[in-house]
């Protein structure tokens, strides 16, 4: 009767976390760490994690967990469940059972990394990360993972060497190219960055983030006409990205065409109409347009 109680627990500790995976599975660029990752290879916002049913997840993972709870799979899964939902000290503890059990576990290190980072604990991150790349150096999300610590902290040159690293590694990595440019970008590089810009948004079109990027750039690079196309797709994507009309109307400036930067400041004000920057971009606006014949319907200074 035990035996049977025990495969009957196994059975359901196995289909909770295959669940689970299939859910994870639908979200691009989570390595999910059993010997699954999902669609696009290491892509992704944040190729630890990913959006995904948290709530969900954790349920059906903690029935496995308590069915087997020798399981690293399970809990590295649940603490990536915590961690999307923003649970982050219960998403370390997951994290570190599950590397009590396998040390070499470098998803799930990598995974911690993320959490303490995300938590606050920078310092923690940073040796998980460091650890990450000495038991598995050929593991791309690391490179990134700590890459971004280096660039918060302008260390723009480990930065580099790190997301360079990763791309090395896996070069249809669009996250990798993104932060690469992000680099390239704070440093002045513009032509470089768009570079980047532009390999990440062909191995993932339609992200918003890269294109937005790639628009800030083409601004600095006086390429008006490319910047206001990129930020008009950010707002196809994402209509109340108040930085991207911010980005459009000022190149539709320099393009001369100032109905249509009116708009976008008039669009900005709408969502907030105390924001002085766009209340002053519109004023500039509407008068230029007035001056150049451009009318635009129903819109006064104010």
């Amino acid at each position: 009767m035990g035996s049977t109680v025990s495969s009957i627990s196994n059975i359901i500790g196995k289909a909770a976390i295959v669940l689970a995976m299939g859910v994870l599975s639908a979200c691009v660029g989570v390595d999910l760490g059993g010997g699954a990752t999902a669609p696009g290879g290491t892509a992704g916002r944040n190729a630890s994690d990913g959006d995904f049913a948290g709530d969900v997840n954790i349920q059906s993972l903690t029935v496995a967990i308590n069915s087997n709870p020798q399981d690293p799979t399970a809990l590295n899964l649940r603490g990536i469940a915590f961690s999307k939902v923003g649970r982050y000290g219960e998403a370390i503890a997951d994290f570190t059972a599950a590397l009590a059990i396998n040390p070499r576990y470098h998803q799930a290190l990598n995974n911690r990394g993320n959490a303490y980072r995300r938590k606050g604990d920078v310092a923690a991150a940073l040796s998980d990360f460091n650890r990450v790349t000495e038991i598995s150096p050929g593991y791309p999300v690391a490179y990134v993972s700590r890459g971004e610590i280096y660039r918060d902290r302008k260390d723009y040159a480990a930065a580099l060497a790190d997301f360079s690293r990763a791309i090395s590694l896996d070069g249809r990595y669009p996250l990798a190219y993104h932060d690469r440019g992000l680099v390239h970008q704070a440093m002045g590089r513009h032509v470089e960055a768009v570079q980047d810009f532009d390999q990440a948004i062909s191995l993932k079109p339609g992200d918003s983030p890269p294109l937005y990027a790639r628009g800030v750039s083409q601004l600095a690079l006086k390429r008006y006409t490319g910047a206001a196309d990129d930020f008009e797709q950010v707002i196809e994507i994402n209509p109340g990205s108040v930085e991207a009309r911010f980005g459009r109307a000022a190149a539709n400036q320099h393009l001369g065409k100032w109905q249509e930067a009116a708009v976008d400041y008039n669009e900005i004000l709408k969502v907030n109409p105390k924001n002085a920057e766009a209340r002053k971009g519109r004023t500039e606006a509407l008068a230029r347009a007035e001056q150049s014949g451009q009318v635009v319907a129903g819109e006064t200074p104010g």
